[in-house]
């Protein structure tokens, strides 16, 4: 299955114009990445790759918008019960995880997917929430 990273990244960028628009999110709190994309040292690229995410993965995350965390909390909505996830360095749990330990847990022990098992390395969840989480294939 083939994917346009840019197609993506346009779609996500566009909604969260619109809920700027629609004065649910200040500009301030959507950081954009460079032209090139977030760099390794504000994505956290090492803690992917002990999740063994692929490079298509990597590659759709460093080019994503992200919902800056006010008072160091994720809980604005961008969807119906639905909560962004940022893979940025400083945003939880990423500012809390060491690359090692990663190595032995699966992704759902950290909450980055719904449920326990082996997730195949192009696939990445892109909002989290007991009650809907989005995921796309890279």
């Amino acid at each position: 299955m083939s994917y346009d990273r840019d197609v993506v990244v346009n779609c996500i960028k566009r909604h969260y114009e619109l809920l700027v628009k629609a004065a649910y999110f200040d500009p301030a709190e959507v950081l954009y990445p460079p032209d090139e994309g977030w760099s390794d040292e504000k994505l956290a690229v090492d803690v992917l790759c002990a999740f063994r995410r692929s490079e298509d993965v990597i590659d759709l995350l460093r080019h994503l918008p992200y919902i800056k965390q006010l008072d160091g909390h994720d809980t604005d909505e961008v969807y119906l019960y639905t909560q962004h996830m940022s893979y940025l360095r400083e945003a939880w749990p990423f500012k809390s995880l060491d690359p090692k330990f990663c190595r032995q847990k699966q992704l759902a022990d950290e909450l980055l997917m719904p449920t326990a098992g082996e997730w195949p390395g192009e696939y990445i969840s892109l909002t989290r929430d007991q009650h809907a989480i989005d995921h796309a294939f890279a």
